[in-house]
């Protein structure tokens, strides 16, 4: 599946003549793959659920030092407290082991977590605490890969040209990669293009990485992190959409890999701010935003704080022009219409002064006729429309008053219940007050609150479950027309239908997670014969009583 992926989204610059539509393309694929980022995140988490109950099923020291280790990789791009506490545990057995192949993997993993997190200067004490002495070529060339890319990102992040002290101890890193790889190796090929920013062009560069990106052994998150890198190349060569394609591109990949460390999506915010487009600026650095609170990663906090409010400036004098503009046509429309007005007021006083002739007057009449004729014609329909809506509002006091009929039961409850506790404590019968309440009570209640909202809604919406069914094909229909209660999918929806879309107020109402009512939502959209797009417009098209 991840190769015909691949394979549609590298033919579209070749199919797709037209720049804007190869980037509307991408686009289009990135918004979808954004909509079900939940059901990414949520694989992982259930994947990261699963390593731990393996984890309390041993007491293994090499399988759980396996596990820690795989724990450790689920949560490195995903959440930095975590990766950083598995991380430890990793360390802790190395040490206890006295392997030092084992030790200098976990620092491995404790130098990634900081990078990720932008704690440079810990990076920086691990870095110089670990012995390499007698270390396998494999787990060194690690290591400096490791390195490489904390002293690559301190050089960026404090001087950005690239030539300060930390860019020499990037080359000299990359240097050691070399020394310990083959020339097939995927960390030398990757250390070689890297180091060659001054000596190769940007062309060859962007050939390379774009070899790195098609090999077979690479995995989704790698291969988004290569697409992040032409962009920036394609950026610095001044081909802006192929930047924003590969930026978009790379954003795919982080979603689909469920990274939450990431860096595409604040680069195509920016791409877009240069170009002008400030609502599709707005809602990726949103998203950037919303990964970086997830992950904890400071640094990228950091750097999107002096982004988001630039592009939100923009887009507030942007919103501000157009309502000006908008003004401005409104003030021309209605000085016609002042004139119009004016105008239409004098023909008519002219046309009053030339009426004096019988016959005018009398064609005047028959139109004075026919007029109240279908005044008449119409007060028939406003008096058929009246009598609809009086049985309407005949209809609407029988639920307000059963509202007040709810309302008055639940107070007269809660005075029963207060005179109860009061007299209990009164008594000092604090077991007998314990043993009063139970928890099966207030699932009843709950129950039948649900059922008093089904009878109520059904009444205001009575075609609602016949219009609801025909949303499906006949075997995905779960409740049939003539029932009296709803289904928890449907009362989800009725709700929805009924003005309430927040997730969390849905969940209040109906005690479940907001998760749970996400994924009802999914599953539903999922099984309906329409677009996932198009219906909850269906469900807000349902009548209510006339």
């Amino acid at each position: 599946m991840k190769n015909i992926i691949l394979f549609i989204l590298f033919l579209l610059p070749a199919t797709i003549t037209s720049a804007q539509n190869k980037i509307d393309s991408i686009l289009n694929v990135l918004d979808k793959v954004v909509e079900k980022r939940d059901i990414y995140f949520m694989s992982r988490e259930i994947r990261i659920d699963s390593l731990k109950q393996c984890l309390k099923g041993t007491n293994e020291v090499h399988e759980k030092y396996d596990i820690y280790n795989r724990l450790f990789n689920e949560y490195k791009s995903y959440q930095f407290d975590s990766a950083h506490a598995y991380a430890i545990k990793v360390q802790e057995m190395a040490l206890a082991s006295q392997n030092d192949s084992l030790k200098v993997i976990a620092n491995c993993n404790l130098i990634f977590s900081y990078i990720s997190a932008g704690i440079f200067k810990d990076a920086c004490d691990v870095v110089n605490s670990t012995n390499l002495n007698n270390i396998p070529k494999n787990i060194r060339a690690e290591f400096y890969f490791q390195c490489i890319r904390l002293f690559s990102d301190m050089s960026n992040y404090t001087d950005g040209t690239f030539t300060d002290k930390y860019a020499q101890l990037y080359h000299v890193y990359s240097d050691s990669v070399l020394d310990c790889l083959p020339p097939d190796n995927f960390y030398y090929i990757y250390a070689s293009a890297s180091r060659s920013t001054h000596s190769h062009s940007v062309e060859e560069r962007i050939d390379c990485f774009s070899t790195l990106f098609h090999r077979p052994d690479i995995d989704k998150g790698w291969q988004a992190l290569l697409s992040s890198i032409l962009g920036d190349l394609y950026k610095e060569k001044g081909d802006l959409e192929n930047a924003i394609y590969y930026k978009a591109l790379a954003s795919i990949l982080d979603t689909e890999s469920a990274k939450r460390e990431t860096t595409a999506k604040k680069d195509l915010a920016l791409y877009f701010y240069d170009k002008g487009d400030l609502t599709k600026a707005s809602q990726y650095i949103k998203l950037a935003l919303e990964d970086a609170d997830f992950y904890n990663a400071r640094h990228r906090k950091i750097e999107i704080s002096t982004v988001l409010p630039l592009i939100e400036q923009a887009r507030y004098y942007a919103v501000t022009n157009e309502r000006n503009i908008l003004f401005g046509i409104v003030t021309f429309v209605s000085l016609l219409l002042i004139s119009l007005t004016i105008t239409i007021f004098v023909i008519i006083k002219q046309v009053r002064k030339l009426n004096n002739a019988q016959g005018i007057i009398e064609e005047r009449n028959e139109q004075i006729e026919k007029h109240n004729a279908q005044i008449e014609e119409q007060n028939i329909q406003l008096q058929e429309t009246n009598k609809k809506l009086a049985e309407s509002n005949n209809i609407k006091d029988e639920y307000i008053g059963y509202a007040f009929f709810l309302n008055s039961e639940y107070i007269g409850r809660m005075e029963d219940l207060y005179k109860f506790v009061n007299r209990k404590i009164m008594a000092k019968q604090y077991e007998d007050l314990r043993m009063s309440f139970k928890e099966s009570d207030l699932k009843k209640e709950r129950e039948n609150m649900h059922t008093s909202f089904d009878s109520v809604f059904l009444k205001l919406f009575p075609s609602f479950i016949k219009s609801y069914n025909q949303l499906f094909k006949p075997e995905d229909i779960a409740c049939p027309e003539n029932s009296k209660m709803l289904t928890p999918e449907m009362r989800i929806f009725a709700l929805i239908r009924l003005g309430i879309n927040e997730s969390s107020n849905i969940a209040n109402f109906l005690n479940y997670s907001v998760n749970t009512v996400n994924t009802y939502k999914t599953k539903t959209k999922n099984k309906s014969i329409i677009p996932n797009e198009q219906f909850e417009q269906k469900i807000m098209e349902i009548e209510s009583v006339s």
